[in-house]
């Protein structure tokens, strides 16, 4: 991660269809200048950060992620809280499109940066087409925390819809990690054509 970037990540999980997003996230508030005294407890910092997914049905979950840069990152802490707040979707969720499947097995592995590469093929399971097919994955490390976010977009021949029943080749690669990462979990979304 450059010099002056800290990044919490991390994931929600929903009990109703309640979040609409994809924002980017905006500073709340900086309560603390460097050097200044803390209480324990005391906030020192708070931002706005968006689920990754469009909306979350129930029982499903989405990567998110905040990001504080340079000029707006908190003083040094020992722990962050994340709260959760949802607002019923103003939008129909139908412009989403979920009918897509990851297939089993897909390939993981590190080049010679360090990055980790996730490669495999990605489904259209329903009865119509899907365009902007995007692949999400989360990492874990050995205790089950998550360590990083990664995002791509399938690879359909010159860019056309994946077709209702077709299939298309993506490759995930991971950069930044808050720890080793010991496995991941993918998850696809895109939009109707």
């Amino acid at each position: 991660m450059p010099e002056g970037i800290a990044k919490t990540n991390g994931r929600i999980e929903a009990t109703q269809i309640d979040i609409s997003a994809k924002y980017a996230g905006r500073l709340s508030s900086v309560n603390v200048n460097e050097g200044d005294e803390v209480t324990a407890g005391q906030e020192i910092a708070s931002k706005v950060g968006y689920a990754s997914m469009s909306y979350l049905k129930p029982g499903e979950i989405s990567p998110f992620s905040v990001l504080f840069s340079k000029d707006d990152a908190p003083p040094s802490f020992a722990r962050y809280v994340i709260e959760v707040r949802s607002s019923k979707a103003d939008f129909q969720p139908g412009y989403t499109y979920r009918d897509l499947s990851v297939l089993p097995n897909p390939q993981a592995r590190q080049d010679q940066y360090g990055f980790m590469k996730i490669s495999g093929r990605v489904r259209n399971t329903g009865g119509q087409a899907a365009k902007f097919v995007q692949i999400y994955a989360v990492f874990y490390d050995q205790q089950g925390m998550v360590v990083g976010l990664a995002s791509s977009y399938a690879e359909a021949a010159n860019d056309a819809p994946l077709a209702a029943g077709a299939e298309a080749r993506f490759e995930v690669q991971g950069i930044v990690f808050s720890g080793v990462p010991a496995r991941y979990r993918l998850f696809a979304e895109g939009s109707g054509a």
